[in-house]
């Protein structure tokens, strides 16, 4: 595959989980034995890897995820992304909004 193609993949990965909330395209993209290491979780498989996905597309309803940069080499794609979004579900009845922009890297 040229490098073309792996930044493809890694760009619709994701459009089309994140920006376009198709959840259960992760199958084309993940493996059923996924681990995913977050801050504060770890998520394994394919099932819980779409339910972790769904519930931050439910909390944050407006997400938004703007690659900004990516490299490619050896087989390897990193990517540089910006999530702008609302977080709407604040515990305790409090009708509060705020925006999040948060800049990361996938690898």
């Amino acid at each position: 595959m040229s490098n073309t193609q792996y930044k493809a993949i890694a760009r619709r990965f994701v459009e089309e989980i994140f920006n376009t909330r198709k959840i259960d395209a992760a199958k084309n993209f993940v493996t059923p034995d996924i681990i995913y290491h977050g801050i504060a979780e770890e998520v394994k498989g394919l099932e819980d890897f779409k339910k972790w996905v769904g519930e931050d597309l439910s909390a944050f309803s407006d997400m938004r995820i703007t690659i900004l940069d990516e490299i490619e080499e050896q087989n390897k794609v990193a990517i540089r992304w910006n999530l702008k979004t609302t977080h709407e579900k604040v515990p305790h009845l409090i009708s509060l909004f705020f925006n999040l922009l948060h800049t990361n890297i996938f690898f």
